[in-house]
């Protein structure tokens, strides 16, 4: 329609009636901007498709993700409980799978959340020492996944202490050379 409202202005303007091409012109810049309008409310309609959409995704992935590491969750707890010194051959087997199911689902990862209870070192003899993860396994962890970043949480008390602290960061350095987060209570951590 604006077209046609050019055409017949131009042809106004061809016959000299210069009001007339001038009413013709202000109909076709209405009906420009009418198509502009509608283009626009159509282009939001589509963008706010996609973004529900994505979300929708995001959503599903969100839920089996959760779902796997409640799954997880679940064998580290049964395990614990059975009793690490209580492990035959198949409750080794069990943790290994339960660790490769928790690399698998860090897998690529933008960011992992992961506990350092505590050194590396400290954590041979303990009795959680095969449910635990301690500083070079966060780190190992984190690497085998390939994730972008690391938030270090679940910390004994001790970690605190600036050489524990730094001697921690250093452990998970040492296998991982992505940046590395140490957690604190209401830390709150940006997107990237």
């Amino acid at each position: 329609q604006a077209q046609q409202a050019m055409q017949d202005a131009a042809q106004s303007l061809d016959e000299g009636n210069t009001d007339e091409a001038s009413r013709r012109e202000d109909r076709a810049i209405d009906e420009l901007e009418k198509a502009q309008q509608e283009l626009e409310k159509a282009l939001e309609q589509l963008r706010q498709e996609e973004r529900e959409e994505v979300l929708r995704d995001l959503e599903v992935r969100f839920r089996n993700m959760l779902a796997k590491q409640r799954g997880i969750n679940d064998g580290t707890v049964q395990l614990y409980q059975f009793g690490a010194d209580k492990f035959t051959r198949g409750e080794h087997l069990k943790l290994a799978d339960l660790s490769t199911r928790q690399r698998n689902l860090a897998k690529d990862a933008d960011l992992l959340v992961m506990e350092c209870i505590r050194l590396s070192s400290e954590q041979k003899g303990q009795a959680t020492e095969t449910s635990e993860t301690g500083s070079y396994g966060a780190g190992e962890t984190a690497r085998d996944a390939g994730v972008k970043r690391m938030v270090l949480v679940h910390q004994r008390p001790e970690m605190d202490e600036p050489v524990r602290h730094a001697q921690a960061l250093h452990e998970v350095k040492s296998v991982y050379d992505g940046p590395v987060i140490w957690g604190d209570e209401l830390l709150e951590v940006p997107w990237e």
